[in-house]
């Protein structure tokens, strides 16, 4: 979000996952507490749920162009898969990347370079985790379950899909739904 914020996009609209889905909520926990150190009010910014892939976010992407918007959209996508989604979206509505429209993605999956322009992603630590889940297992197995809550660093990697309005335009972005 810091890394949205720093491009000058001040109010993302977001693609959600399910709302069964336990991502769901840690995603929407994160990016509340983002908006309330900020004085954003997130129930201010769009918002749409999906499945997550590449069709889930092209729906939800469809559903918020549907909305109707002025100036410059950026989203950020629960995943990958959805952003990519959205970005097809985007595109079959005539509109450009990262021009018209920023896509922020999360997970760092290997499509994301292939897309055109590169999905701009924040990368989640793969390796990493697995070894430390394996880790944690043993721990289990041993009998030694306090390994606690372990947090990863993750990584943005900057490719072609965000805009940086930051020099351009006034402090705040255009968000979806407001003429």
């Amino acid at each position: 979000m810091d890394h949205l914020v720093s491009k000058g996009h001040h109010a993302p609209a977001l693609i959600l996952g399910p709302k069964s889905r336990i991502a769901r909520a840690r995603f929407l926990r994160t990016f509340h507490e983002h908006c309330v150190e900020r004085d954003i009010d997130p129930a201010a910014l769009p918002m749409e749920d999906g499945e997550y892939t590449v069709e889930g976010g092209h729906a939800a992407m469809k559903r918020l162009l549907a909305r109707g918007h002025s100036g410059h959209l950026a989203v950020f996508a629960a995943n990958d898969l959805m952003a990519l989604g959205a970005m097809m979206a985007a595109r079959e509505a005539g509109l450009r990347c990262p021009e018209d429209v920023s896509i922020l993605g999360f997970d760092g999956v290997p499509a994301g370079a292939f897309s055109w322009p590169g999905l701009t992603t924040v990368a989640k630590p793969r390796r990493e985790i697995g070894m430390r889940a394996v880790d944690c297992l043993f721990d289990e197995i041993a009998g030694r379950p306090e390994h606690g809550r372990v947090f990863m660093p993750c990584r943005l990697i900057e490719r072609g899909s965000l805009a940086d309005l930051s020099l351009n335009q006034p402090r705040r972005a255009a968000g979806v739904g407001r003429e």
